[in-house]
C-alpha cells in the first residue's frame, strides 16, 4: 500500500509506513463510514467544491482526484456538507465545480432536480450516447425561487451515460477519504461562524442575552426587536427553514403556492411595513363567482372582503379586506430575519430555568447542543407544548400545563390543485357554490406571465375536516377533485399537480390554526420568573403573531436593560 517511492511525505521529514497506515486506517475505519453515510440536509445555500490528487495504486501507480464537498447552509452554520468523498479513475478536473458536486450527490442517492431540491433515491440523469441535453439540476436552493447552480455537461459526459455508488471502504480508500476529510474540517473552520453560546458538539463559548426557541412570525419578530434592542440572541429552529407555519413552498408547482397562512388580513395590520420595506406586490381578493348549476354561466359579484368573512356588499370595515403577496407570503420573512443568528434542524428538548439564567438542550441531527443565556423566550404552537415535547425544569405550574391543553384545535384540510388552462374565470379570486362547505379560492390570480391556475381547497368544518382528513391521501385528493369538476361542469378535468401539507401530523405544529378566543390567554403567556417567556403560541395570523413577538420582546428588553 505504501511502495518506496510514496513513503516519504514531501515537505515534512516524516516517513509513512505500512504498519503505520495499517494501525491508522483501522483505528478510524468506523467513525469514517458513520461519517460518510450520515444524512444529507435537504439544502444548502453555499457549496464549495475542491479535489486532492493523490497517488493511489491501481495496478499501476497513477494520480486520482478525492473531490471534497463543503456546504454552507443558510443562515451560515458549522454543518459540513455530508456528501462524503467519491474516488474515481476520470479526470474530472476540466468539470464545473457543479458538476462534480451533482456527482457527489449520485453517489448517494440524491438526484437533484429543478423541481424539489434534494431528491433521495433518484439516480442523476446524465446525456446518452445520441447527444441529448443534460437535464438542468439544482445543488442547492435557497428559501426563494433563485438556484444557486447548474450542471454543465462534461467531456467525461459525452462519452455516455455513467452511474457512481458510494463503494465499501477499502484501505485505500480509508486513507483518501481521511486525506479529504481533514481538508474539509480545515474549510470548514475558516468559513463557519460562531455557534453563540453553545457547547457541547458546534458549540461556542460567546455570552447570550436571550434564546428564541422557534423561528415562526412570532419568534422571529422578538428576536428581530431584542437584537435591534442590542442584545445578543440566538434563534433555534427544529425544522429546516424559518417561518413556522408561514409555508411558501416555490418547488412543487408551477408558481410558489401556501402551505399555511394565504393572506394579509385587513388594510392596516402590521404586516404591511414588511410588505412597503420589501417592495413588494399584493393582490386584493375581491371578485366572487358563482354558478347556479354545472355548466352555466358565470356570476360575478365584487366583495371587499373577497367574500371570506360574509360581509355584505359595499364598503366594509379595513381589518376585514384580504390582500395576497405576489411571489410569495414568505418574503415579508426577510427583514424580520435579516443577519439574525438562527440554528436550524435544531430539536430543542429540555429547558432548565432559574433566577440566575436558562439552559436549553437541543439535539441537531442526533448530536446534543446546548445553549446557556440570561432569558429565554418560547414561540412553538401551543399542541407542541400540550404535547409534553419539550421538558421544563423545574416542571412547569399545573394551571399553565392544563391551560396547554385546554386550548381546543380545530382541524383544517388544504389541498392544492394546479392545472394547465383556467378551470374558473381568470378574474375570479373566489368561487362559493352552496352545495360546497369549502374554501374555494384562485391562489395564483395575479402571479406575472403564469397561464396555467391553482385551486386552493380549504375545509375547516370540524365534520367533515376530520372525516376528510381520516381518509389516506389520494382518496382525499379525488374527492377535491370531483368537487372541482363538479364546480366547473368538466368530468374529466384533470390536475397537473396536487400538494398539501397535513399540519396535524406535521410534529413541530401539530396542527393548522389556533382558535381565535382562548380563556386562559393570560394564564399560557405569564412569563415564568424573569428568565421563562411566551410568545405567539395561541396567536391566528401572521400580523398578530409579530405583534405578540415584539410585545414580549418589549417585556424582555425591560427586564434586562435596553431599550
Amino acid at each position: 500500500m505504501a511502495p518506496r517511492h510514496s513513503r516519504r511525505v514531501k515537505g515534512y521529514d516524516v516517513e509513512v509506513s505500512r504498519d503505520l497506515i495499517s494501525r491508522a486506517t483501522d483505528k478510524i475505519s468506523s467513525e469514517l463510514d458513520a461519517w460518510r453515510n450520515r444524512p444529507l440536509d435537504r439544502l444548502y445555500a453555499v457549496l464549495m467544491i475542491d479535489a486532492i490528487y493523490i497517488k493511489i495504486r491501481d495496478g499501476a501507480v497513477a494520480n486520482r482526484p478525492v473531490y471534497v464537498a463543503v456546504g454552507i447552509k443558510e443562515p451560515v452554520d458549522d454543518t459540513l456538507f455530508r456528501g462524503g468523498v467519491v474516488t474515481d479513475p476520470v479526470d474530472f478536473s476540466r468539470d464545473s465545480g457543479t458538476r462534480v458536486a451533482a456527482h457527489v450527490l449520485a453517489a448517494r442517492g440524491l438526484a437533484p432536480t429543478h423541481e424539489s431540491g434534494l431528491r433521495r433515491g433518484n439516480p442523476l440523469r446524465t446525456p446518452d450516447r445520441r447527444g441529448s441535453n443534460p437535464r438542468s439540476a439544482d445543488v442547492g436552493r435557497t428559501a426563494g425561487p433563485g438556484i444557486v447552480g447548474h450542471t454543465q455537461r462534461s467531456r467525461a459526459e459525452s462519452r455516455g451515460t455513467m452511474e457512481h455508488r458510494l463503494r465499501p471502504l477499502s484501505r485505500r480508500g480509508i486513507f483518501t477519504a481521511a486525506a479529504a476529510g481533514v481538508t474539509t474540517a480545515t474549510l470548514a473552520a475558516c468559513t463557519k461562524k460562531k455557534e453563540s453560546g453553545g457547547s457541547g458538539s458546534g458549540g461556542g463559548t460567546e455570552d447570550l442575552d436571550v434564546i428564541v426557541i422557534g423561528a415562526g412570525v412570532a419568534g422571529l419578530a422578538t428576536a428581530r426587536e431584542l437584537t435591534d434592542g442590542g442584545k445578543k440572541v440566538v434563534v433555534v429552529e427544529a425544522r429546516d427553514r424559518i417561518g413556522g407555519r408561514m409555508f411558501t413552498d416555490h418547488a412543487s408547482m408551477s408558481v410558489p403556492i401556501e402551505f399555511g397562512c394565504q393572506v394579509i388580513h385587513g388594510a392596516k395590520a402590521s404586516t404591511w411595513d414588511l410588505v412597503h420595506k420589501q417592495k413588494l406586490k399584493t393582490h386584493q381578493l375581491t371578485t366572487v363567482a358563482t354558478r347556479k348549476q354545472p355548466g352555466g354561466s358565470w356570476e360575478r359579484s365584487e366583495r371587499q372582503d373577497g367574500g371570506l368573512w360574509d360581509q355584505p356588499p359595499g364598503a366594509v370595515l379595513p381589518e376585514y379586506k384580504n390582500y395576497r403577496v405576489i411571489g410569495g407570503y414568505d418574503q415579508v420573512l426577510a427583514p424580520l430575519a435579516d443577519k439574525l443568528s438562527i440554528r436550524l434542524n435544531t430539536v430543542v428538548k429540555r429547558v432548565e430555568y432559574s433566577p440566575t439564567g436558562v439552559v436549553v438542550n437541543a439535539e441537531r441531527q442526533g448530536r446534543p447542543v446546548t445553549y446557556k443565556a440570561r432569558a429565554v423566550v418560547v414561540a412553538v404552537p401551543v399542541p407542541v407544548l400540550a404535547a409534553d415535547t419539550i421538558e421544563f425544569a423545574p416542571p412547569l405550574p399545573a394551571k399553565k400545563v392544563e391551560a396547554f391543553k385546554a386550548v381546543p384545535q380545530d382541524p383544517t384540510m388544504k389541498v392544492l390543485l394546479e392545472f394547465d388552462h383556467p378551470v374558473i374565470p381568470e378574474d375570479a379570486d373566489v368561487v362559493q357554490d352552496a352545495a360546497v362547505p369549502w374554501w374555494l379560492v384562485n391562489g395564483s390570480k395575479g402571479e406575472p406571465g403564469y397561464k396555467g391556475q391553482i385551486f386552493v381547497v380549504v375545509a375547516d368544518s370540524p365534520e367533515d375536516t376530520e372525516r376528510l382528513l381520516a381518509l389516506p391521501r389520494e382518496r382525499r385528493h379525488k374527492e377535491v377533485l370531483d368537487v372541482i369538476r363538479h364546480i366547473t361542469g368538466d368530468p374529466k378535468l384533470r390536475p397537473v399537480k396536487v400538494a398539501e401539507h397535513e399540519w396535524a401530523k406535521d410534529p413541530f405544529a401539530r396542527g393548522a390554526l389556533s382558535p381565535y378566543d382562548v380563556p386562559d390567554a393570560d394564564v399560557i403567556y405569564e412569563p415564568n420568573g424573569d428568565t421563562l417567556y411566551w410568545a405567539g403560541i395561541i396567536t391566528e395570523s401572521v400580523d398578530t403573531s409579530r405583534d405578540h413577538g415584539r410585545k414580549v420582546a418589549a417585556q424582555v428588553l425591560k427586564q434586562l436593560g435596553g431599550r
